[in-house]
């Protein structure tokens, strides 16, 4: 069997699948399911962009270490083989200006340990995950809500020029849409930012736990967050109980008249007006 003949055959058996759209917006952009051939243009887009505004990643410096970012990387794309992230498309130019990498945390996976980072490989990219490990054993989600499974929001990333345009907000009022089609029952997040937190508590979301980044030092007693911006004092743990679908809006119908019925009144009314 000749290669042309292969590859058609496994073209045929593949399940050729597009990506639900779950919104459009009016400065035209499109919320749409993230699929595999996007997953290395999210990678650079969280690489140039994400880092660069999160407090935690840009003040370890990871850009710095090529280890820590392969580990890095290699997270970001063990989350989004889960095929259940988001991506915000510009209609205009079909390009992706924002990311949302979701993922599914079940406590089997767990166990007592639960809600954890896996240690990879690079000195800044442990120090990232010994932190966020931390913040994330404060609050044991699976005992709050008396569930076994939910979803978290991992990293939300958008490009400059179409910052301060909802598009964060939508993308992440869009993760309802999804955890409902998903059956769901809580989203969490953890905020690295005040902003970031306004906006999920904003959208419902409960703030559960809040670590001071003051109070991290490293082994010399210097502050490991030492460029934390204005207003970004802590950390913070959020989880919402996935709210049901809103009821839809009533369907208006417009009665209108036959256009033979219509032609009859108006010979009537042409009739009186000459009388």
């Amino acid at each position: 069997m000749n290669q042309i003949l292969k590859n058609d055959l496994k073209f045929k058996r593949e399940p050729v699948y597009g990506p639900i759209i779950w919104r459009r917006l009016a400065l035209g952009v499109r919320i749409q399911d993230l699929l595999p051939n996007n997953f290395e243009i999210v990678v650079d887009l969280i690489l140039k962009y994400y880092i660069k505004g999160n407090v935690i990643f840009n003040n370890s410096r990871i850009l710095d270490d090529p280890i820590s970012v392969q580990s890095f990387t290699d997270r970001l794309y063990k989350i989004m083989k889960q095929c259940i992230s988001l991506v915000a498309v510009d209609e205009r130019t079909d390009k992706i200006i924002a990311c949302l990498l979701i993922t599914r945390v079940k406590q089997e996976d767990y166990g007592t340990e639960f809600n954890t980072l896996e240690i990879g490989d690079g000195k800044v990219y442990r120090k990232i995950t010994e932190f966020l490990n931390d913040v994330n054993r404060t609050v044991d989600i699976f005992a709050k809500y008396d569930i076994n499974v939910y979803l978290k929001y991992c990293n939300i990333c958008i490009t400059d020029d179409f910052r301060n345009n909802k598009v964060g907000f939508n993308m992440l009022s869009a993760g309802f849409d999804l955890a409902r089609y998903l059956e769901m029952p809580v989203i969490m997040a953890i905020a690295d930012s005040y902003m970031l937190q306004k906006i999920l508590m904003k959208l419902g979301f409960k703030l559960l736990h809040e670590s001071d980044y003051r109070n991290w030092n490293d082994p010399t007693g210097e502050l490991v967050f030492n460029d934390i911006g204005s207003g970004n004092y802590t950390c913070s743990v959020l989880a919402c109980s996935v709210p049901q679908a809103p009821d839809p809006e009533p369907v208006v119908i417009e009665r209108r008249e036959s256009t033979h019925l219509s032609k009859e009144k108006s010979l009537a009314k042409k009739k009186k007006e000459t009388k």
